[in-house]
């Protein structure tokens, strides 16, 4: 029988909210990872980094574009217009879908020297730069049929991945790179499923007859956080990659989707509409500490954490 193992290692205090600033401006954080096959997801206290990374979102404020805010809820700054931004690998430059044309997009992570990397009469979106920063995968409409497809950083060399009848969108690559995580199908019947980084072995990881979508791998590879409204409203959910537990880490009334880990794993940023509009939390990897990054009336959303040099 699956179980559930939940331990907590005393690394540092927590706070009753689990994210108090410690001395060095960092906060008490959690990671949550897989330990092992025997289906034992465990939480274990890690030192996060300190509050100072970007987070890249996208927001209506000022007609609709992708912003940039400091994690501690600072600086929002406006790059230019687009939704669905993905920080590259290195954190040097932002993929982003352009509402016309309705392609996929690359512009420095200070919003110039823009780059436009398909060129196609269908619908573009969702994209997600592959670990190596070499491929950038995206969901493409045509004629009402979603697939998943790729296409290399520099424009060149596109294809369809997923190939199939299915609705298939919503890529998430693997950190190690070899597999892609993917939504199949539409509304009360999208479930997740996985892919290696070529298109084969597609197979199914979710069961239940409801909306699930994936989200973010944990920067280890072990667990990957998806969005479901398997409890009536949407959450954010944490599930192995080996024994496929699941748990609910957001388990709030508002609705919470749009998941993007830290770095480091300790922390996850988030959309939720708790504090009536939608807006970007921050929370520790179990869920603890939710804490307003951004909070506009008209809505921010898509939340991608900085990697690499782009602090």
């Amino acid at each position: 029988m699956s179980r559930l193992v939940m331990v907590i290692s005393a690394i540092m205090m927590l706070s009753a909210l689990g994210c108090q600033q410690s001395p060095d401006g960092g906060s008490s954080a959690v990671t949550l990872t897989a330990i092992d096959a025997d289906d034992e997801l465990r939480i274990e206290t890690a030192i996060p980094s300190p509050l100072h990374t970007k987070i890249v979102f996208q927001s209506a404020r000022d007609g609709y574009g992708v912003y940039t805010v400091h994690e501690a809820g600072s600086n929002v700054q406006r790059l230019r217009g687009g939704w669905d931004p993905d920080w590259s690998p290195d954190g040097l430059k932002i993929a982003y879908a352009d509402a016309n044309p309705h392609d996929i997009f690359v512009m420095d992570r200070d919003g110039n020297n823009v780059r436009r990397l398909t060129n196609s009469p269908d619908r573009d979106v969702y994209p997600e730069w592959s670990p190596d920063g070499s491929q950038i995968a995206f969901s493409r409409r045509h004629d009402d049929h979603w697939q998943v497809w790729v296409v290399d950083a520099d424009g060149t060399n596109e294809w369809n991945l997923t190939n199939s009848i299915y609705q298939d969108s919503y890529p998430v690559w693997s950190p190690d790179g070899t597999t892609i995580a993917f939504q199949r199908g539409m509304f009360e019947d999208a479930e997740i499923y996985l892919m290696d980084a070529d298109g084969s072995n597609q197979r199914r990881m979710t069961r239940n007859s409801t909306y699930e979508c994936p989200e973010a791998w944990s920067p280890d590879g072990n667990t990957l956080l998806f969005t479901t409204d398997r409890d009536g409203n949407l959450e954010i959910y944490a599930i192995s990659l080996h024994g496929h537990t699941a748990i609910n880490l957001t388990n709030h009334p508002a609705n919470e989707q749009w998941a993007t880990w830290s770095p480091d794993g300790s922390r996850i940023a988030i959309n939720s509409d708790r504090s009536g509009s939608q807006g970007i939390y921050i929370m520790n990897a179990d869920g603890s500490g939710a804490m307003v990054a951004t909070n506009h009336p008209t809505g921010d959303a898509r939340p991608d954490w900085a990697r690499g040099d782009a602090e």
